[in-house]
């Protein structure tokens, strides 16, 4: 009886750490998120932090641990996670009979270009419930430039774990205007938030040979901003028509003056021309114009309460222009076949 019983003890703990790892392993779901300005319009939180399947992760619950978690902000500066997020790693079996968790954060490569000589708690931080807690809150401290892996890690049987990689979104901070003729650079603006200002226009427009001449020609041509890099957003909108939108409906429709699209300065954007059939102010020192619609990416931000008369303003926060690639599009004349004449 008593090598059986030695022999069942011995077994029982290979039995429990099996079933450890295997929960541990399947609750840290892996999947991860690619923010794009679909998914941020998918998204629409105010929180900053998300689990890899595009979840918004706030302080007022509590979260399975998840594969992946991605900050935008430090949670200090979030409106709904400045608590920290906190999380668990669920055991199983049910009874197993030392359920300790022990928690860590350290560096995906610690010896990365980034990382080295960086000290990993002055970026992210995780505090357990109590000693040996299967629950923790993690905080992101500021900014990090290496994925950072947060460690549930059984005390009895240390080589069980499960980890959630932390990720932080780059911000932009500068981008350049490039004008190209063929494979030759003709012009190059600086567009970074420098406090300088440019006006795009359309100017000195030489017309071929032709019967008629297509009236407001400049509308013909766009200006788009396109970008794929998540920021904390209330609302990620793309411009695509000219209708009137009431304010309530998250989006803001721009047209263009004569001649001007889009003005900038110190990263922020003027849409000239803007209406909103919600929001008469939009109107103040702006006149409509029919014509090509100003397609714009943008991230309505938590700015400054209030409108600013120099900025778009909407719901009391600003319209800020999330920089990216600048796309210069002149489309083909539509043709109609049905009407009195055609016109090329």
């Amino acid at each position: 009886m008593k090598g059986k019983d030695r022999g069942g003890a011995v077994a029982a703990p290979k039995i429990i750490t099996l079933a450890l790892a295997g929960l541990l392993a399947l609750t840290a779901t892996a999947a991860t998120v690619i923010f794009t300005a679909d998914k941020a319009k998918e998204l629409g939180g105010i929180s900053g932090v998300y689990d890899g399947a595009g979840n918004e992760l706030t302080s007022d619950g509590l979260f399975e641990m998840p594969a992946n978690m991605v900050f935008a902000v430090p949670t200090s500066e979030s409106e709904t996670a400045n608590a920290g997020i906190t999380v668990t790693a669920t055991i199983k079996p049910d009874t197993a009979s030392n359920r300790a968790i022990d928690w860590e954060v350290d560096f995906e490569n610690a010896e990365s270009d980034w990382a080295r000589g960086k000290a990993v708690e002055e970026y992210a931080k995780v505090t357990p419930e109590s000693d040996g807690s299967a629950t923790a809150t993690v905080e992101c401290l500021q900014a990090f430039g290496e994925p950072i892996n947060l460690t549930a890690r059984s005390r009895k049987y240390p080589d069980v774990t499960a980890v959630c990689k932390l990720d932080y979104m780059s911000k932009m901070e500068s981008a350049e205007l490039v004008v190209r003729s063929g494979d030759e650079i003709a012009e190059t603006l600086d567009i970074s938030a420098s406090g300088k200002e440019y006006v795009f226009s359309v100017e000195n427009i030489v017309w071929g040979v032709g019967t008629m001449q297509e009236e407001n020609a400049q509308t013909n041509i766009g200006i788009s901003y396109h970008t794929d890099y998540y920021t904390w957003v209330k609302e990620h909108t793309e411009i695509g028509s000219l209708d009137m939108i009431p304010a309530a409906s998250n989006t803001v429709t721009a047209t263009n003056e004569p001649l001007t699209f889009v003005s900038s300065k110190t990263n922020m954007y003027k849409l000239y021309g803007v209406k909103s059939a919600g929001r008469a102010e939009f109107d103040k020192g702006y006149a409509g114009y029919s014509g090509a619609v100003v397609r714009v990416t943008a991230s309505v931000t938590n700015g400054s309460d209030g409108t600013a008369p120099d900025y778009v303003s909407y719901w009391g926060t600003m319209l800020e222009l999330t920089l990216g690639t600048v796309d210069l599009d002149i489309p083909v004349t539509e043709i109609e076949l049905n009407p009195p004449q055609i016109i090329f």
